[in-house]
């Protein structure tokens, strides 16, 4: 693991495997960086459902959108923003045991599919 840290971070193929086609480094370069897209997509995706969902109860309401209602649906999506906000913090300061796991598991699994172009 130790070549692992001269690499750029978005580079998740082991310099050993230089000599691999060019469309395998593009394949596991980008299994490597929606790996660690994930978590922030798992946050974000609720999230969005969340805010969206309740300004759509908002439209449907309309004129009846007044006051419980009302702030039932910002409070919802006050609740929603804190949330993820802090989810999102949390999960920023987990990126580096996160990448490092990431790597280990794409070295371990491309190990014996590229030991033909090993230098």
């Amino acid at each position: 693991m130790s070549s692992d840290r001269n690499q750029p971070r978005w580079i998740f193929i082991d310099p050993a495997y230089v000599a691999s086609p060019q469309i395998i480094h593009w394949v596991v370069n980008t299994l490597g960086v929606v790996s660690l897209a994930g978590p922030y997509l798992t946050i974000l995706i609720p999230w969005f459902a969340a805010v969206w969902g309740t300004n759509q109860l908002q439209v449907f309401f309309g004129l009846a959108a007044y006051g419980t209602i009302s702030t039932l649906m910002s409070m919802i999506k006050i609740g929603a923003t804190i949330l993820s906000i802090e989810m999102l913090f949390t999960t920023y300061h987990m990126r580096q045991e996160w990448e490092e796991v990431v790597r280990r598991i794409i070295h371990e699994a491309c190990g014996e599919f590229l030991q033909a172009w090993r230098r």
